[in-house]
Formats: C-alpha cells, structure tokens, sequence
C-alpha cells in the first residue's frame, strides 16, 4: 500500500529522456535506441508475470499466499493491462473478503479503484471510492483515498477540458490535496506532490516547476518517481510553451516508460505532437502508433481518445506527403520513361548506322578485294606483258635478221640475173617450218610463265583423258587454245589465225575438252583463268 500511495501522490505529474539534456537530437537519439528494443524489456515483464501466474495455480498454497501473488500480479499489470490488472483486484478482494481481514478488503477496493481511473472510467472509479466508509480508515488509507480522489478529478478535469466542469473538477482536486496536506503537515515532504498538483489546478506552473525541480534536486528519488516528476516539470513547460526544457523531460518520461514497460502514458504521444509541430512527420507517426498500441492495449479509452486527436492529422500530413511524393514519382516516371523512349530511339539510330556503316564497310571491302583482283590481274597481265616484249623483241630480231639475209640473197640473184635460182629458193622457203618455231616459241614463253599450267589444266579433266605434259614443254593444240585464253584472247577469230586453224576447228578442240572435264562447261574457262602464273 505504501508503493500504492507514493504512486498515486507522484500521479498528479504525468509520464515522460535523460534530465538536464538539452540537445533535441541527442535525446531523439537515445529515445530511438530504447524505443527500438521495447519489446526486450516487454518479454522480460511477461516473464516475470509467468512466473508469477504459475505459483498462483499451485493447489497447496494459503489464501494469504494467493492474496501477495494477486498484489504482486495486480502491480505488473497496473500500468501494462487495465483487464487484468482489474482482475487480480476482484480476487484480491474475494480473498480479503473471505478472512474478513478489513485493511485487505480497502486496499482490494482501493487498488480497484486506482485501475478504473488508470483505464478512463472515471464513474466507476468515483463510484468505488465514495462508497468507502472514511470513518473505518486510518490515517495512512485516507490519505491514499484523498489521493485517489484529487487525481480523479484532476484526471476528468483533463478529460473533459471544457467549462464550467473543468474548473469544477479543478476545484475538487484542490480540495482533496489540501486535506492531504492538513493531514501530513505542511512542511512533510510528502506534501510536495500535492503543492505541485495545488498550483497546477490554479495555473500557476512556475511555481509548480521551482518546487519540482527543488524536489528533485534535494530528495533522493528511485527511478520510477523521479521519471514522473520529470513528466510533470514537461507538462508545466508546454503549458507556458518552452518546447526546448519540454522536450527533454518527455525524453526522459518515455526512456522510462519504455524500460517500466508502462503502457498508461502519455509522454510519447505529447512527443509526437510537439514533432509533429516541428515537421518530423516520420518520427511523430512512429511515436503515435507506438502510443495507440499501447492505449488499445492496456484497454485505456481517455488515451485512446487524446491520441484519436493527434493521430489522424498526422495520418492525413503522412498522407500527403506520400501522395506529392506519389506524384513526383509519377512525374518522374514519366520523364524518365520520355528519356527511356530518346534512348531507345537514339539506339534505334545508331544501330541503324551502325548496320550502314558495317554494310558500307563490307562493300568497301567487297571494293577492295575486287581492286585487290583488279591490281593482281594488272600485275599478272603486265608480268605477262613485259615477258612477251622481251619474247617478240627477240623473236621480231631473229625475223628481221632473216629478213635481212633473205633480202640480201635475192638481191644478189636478182643481180646476177639468176633468176631460176631466185625461182628455187621461193619455191623452197618452209613456211610451216617457220610456223612451228613461232609455236615453239610460244610454248617456251608460255610455260615459263605458267609452268604448272599443263599440271592445273589436267586437274580440270576426268583422270583418263589427262594430257601428259611434253619434255621440252611442247603444247598440244588443245592446251594451246586454252593457254591463250588464259592469257586474255577469247575471241575465237584470233585464237583460229594465231593458230592458223579455222574457227570452226577451235569451237571442236574447246567443245571436245569441256565434255572430258570434272566441272560444268560452263565454268571450265572460268577456272582457266584461275590458273596463277609465277611471278
């Protein structure tokens, strides 16, 4: 009962990081590292809670026993679940009730009290503690009773917000500290709460804030007390506006809050608020679910109605902020999707190019194998060339030495007037003689040129009609025909006087070959001029 009643005379300061920190990100800071681990400290306290519900089924234990375990359970859950910290009151008073012990009875009573005003039910609280008989009291239980009282009102004051009943319950709350005080003394310390809690009701909350903090800085306090004393010094500075000493405060209540594993407070979503105001839109809507889930949870409905105020503006802000960004995403898209669309074209574009560049780099090279070929066969005609001059100059030597010695021979005789001689000698010339070393010559000229020309020409026939090659590189008209058009004269008037055979002579010999060869006739001349000369 004594943990009860310092809990309710510390209950007229509300619930908030580290006092004396001033620094607004450094308090965030260390709010969000606890935040973060809350359910750690939450499974620690279902732990204990287990641990105590399991001893409380045992069967060979005293009703005195269950009554500390249900106390014991009834502090967990007095700040954790409204359902069951009430619940453990109605046994606490059905095993009070059975002893007929009159002390446990009250604190049952009281304890159920204090979990109504916890969970926002201000009618049944007030109906509970009225209908105790101050009479039967102690002086210990009445100041609990008064202190339960002046934060009823206190509370409905807060709740209700609107006059004349906010000044009323004002007034009622007033009334019951100042009896605590009467009862305590003025100088007990004790007291203090309730001065606090005097001069909130009247507004007066710098004189609130320098008795707190003298409270604060003169009395050794355990953590639990002093984070609602710190709570309440927040309260009084919103109240006169000074976010910067608030903030910290709040800080603090919550750490604690959070490490108590206390779910009836308000510390986190009066900080979501003042975040809010100040534009940090994530954080304040991280703190206000975190504050509805632990309304809902412990079932308070006053502080599901204090967050249902905040809540929904910042939902909506959250809302549009996600809805503009919803919009530049769109808007970005778009842009991104018209510069995927440029892209896609430009790529279209260059790989369009890039198919003409590599067509026009074929043809170039297509160009320039042909001038390749072109070069070769100017090269091959002009070593051609150059070989036959040298061949005639020799030839066309000979001839015109002959010439010169015939002309000479005829001229003596014609001289000498022996003209039967000069009959004789015409009459004995050997044209064909002259013939056939013309084609020796030829054949000689020829094959140094191409001296596997009989060799590739054979390639080209079927095995048995194969032309064997002559010693002293002699030709056979055949081969003769084809050597000329291997060295470009296609025209059969000119191979047929060359030759000295007629046209239709040449037609046979070429017609004869083609129908022997291992490839169409169409294409033998062809590969006849594949036939590479030696350079």
């Amino acid at each position: 009962m004594k943990i009860l009643l310092l809990l309710c005379l510390l209950a007229f300061v509300q619930k908030g990081l580290l006092l004396g920190q001033s620094n607004y990100n450094c308090d965030l800071q260390t709010l969000n590292e606890v935040f973060n681990k809350r359910y750690l400290y939450e499974n620690e306290k279902i732990a204990r809670i287990d641990s105590l519900e399991l001893l409380l089924k045992y069967e060979d234990i005293s009703d005195e026993e269950k009554y500390n375990y249900c106390k014991q359970l009834y502090s967990e859950y007095q700040f954790y679940n409204y359902d069951k910290a009430y619940f453990y009151t109605e046994q606490m008073l059905d095993l009070a009730e059975k002893t007929g012990d009159k002390d446990k009875i009250i604190n049952a009573k009281l304890s159920m009290a204090y979990s109504c005003l916890n969970a926002g039910l201000f009618k049944e609280s007030s109906e509970i503690l009225l209908a105790i008989d101050e009479d039967q009291l102690d002086v210990h239980q009445k100041i609990v009773l008064y202190s339960f009282l002046s934060k009823l009102y206190l509370d409905m004051s807060a709740s209700i917000g609107v006059e004349p009943y906010q000044s009323k319950y004002n007034k009622k709350s007033v009334i019951y500290s100042q009896f605590i005080i009467d009862l305590l003394g003025e100088d007990n310390p004790q007291s203090i709460p309730h001065k606090v809690n005097i001069y909130r009701c009247r507004q007066q909350y710098r004189e609130a804030i320098e008795i707190t903090k003298m409270q604060l800085e003169t009395i050794s306090l355990d953590k639990r007390s002093k984070s609602l004393y710190v709570g309440g010094l927040a309260l009084f500075y919103l109240q006169l506006k000074d976010t910067a000493n608030a903030i910290p405060c709040l800080c603090y209540a919550a750490v604690a809050d959070i490490q108590a594993v206390i779910k009836e407070t308000p510390a986190l979503r009066i900080l979501a608020s003042i975040i809010y105001s100040k534009g940090d839109l994530h954080q304040s809507y991280k703190y206000a679910t975190a504050a509805l889930e632990d309304a809902e949870f412990f079932n308070a409905r006053h502080r599901k109605i204090e967050i249902g105020s905040v809540l929904p503006i910042i939902e909506e802000t959250r809302f549009d902020l996600v809805n503009k960004q919803r919009q530049s995403l769109i808007k970005y898209s778009l842009i991104i999707s018209m510069l995927f669309l440029l892209l896609l074209v430009a790529t279209i574009i260059i790989f369009k190019q890039m198919k003409q560049l590599r067509y026009t780099r074929k043809i170039n090279q297509q160009q320039n194998e042909e001038l390749k070929q072109v070069n070769q066969k100017l090269h091959e005609v002009d070593n051609i060339k150059n070989r036959y001059i040298g061949q005639s100059f020799n030839i066309n030597s000979k001839f015109i030495d002959k010439l010169e010695e015939y002309r000479k021979l005829v001229t003596r005789k014609i001289i000498g007037k022996q003209y039967d001689d000069l009959l004789n000698i015409l009459k004995n010339t050997e044209i064909q003689k002259e013939r056939e070393e013309m084609f020796y010559s030829f054949d000689q000229t020829f094959m140094k040129i191409f001296p596997n020309f009989v060799e590739q020409f054979n390639l080209l026939l079927k095995e048995e009609y194969r032309i064997k090659a002559n010693q002293d590189n002699r030709l056979s008209p055949e081969i003769r025909i084809f050597a000329l058009i291997r060295l470009g004269v296609s025209d059969v008037e000119n191979i047929a006087k060359f030759l000295n055979y007629s046209v239709h002579t040449i037609y046979a010999y070429k017609s004869k070959i083609k129908t022997r060869s291992t490839v169409p006739s169409e294409q033998f001349e062809q590969e006849i001029m594949k036939i590479k000369l030696t350079i």
